[in-house]
């Protein structure tokens, strides 16, 4: 096993650029969430990372502590301990 350091980022820490890279690629997995209709029945609506504020990203990527390389790219995983 080889051992290499990486420069890790925070969104907030992103360009412009690498967070529309970290909002289309968050925008794959969209977030479903059930509503009730006037005659009782569930629909199924889809919110996406990208119609989100600012924020709420951040906050979102904060909470889950995402981290990203600098040109977007989830890295988060990659650490251990």
């Amino acid at each position: 096993m080889k051992l290499v350091k990486i420069k890790a980022y925070k969104f907030k820490e992103l360009s412009e650029k690498a967070q529309h890279v970290v909002s289309c690629n968050l925008d794959n997995f969209p977030f479903d969430y059930e509503v009730e209709t006037s005659d009782g029945e569930y629909i199924t609506k889809y919110e996406y990372f990208s119609d989100w504020s600012k924020d709420d990203q951040i906050e979102f990527c904060n909470l889950n502590e995402y981290l990203f390389n600098k040109n977007g790219e989830m890295i988060h995983h990659l650490i251990e301990g």
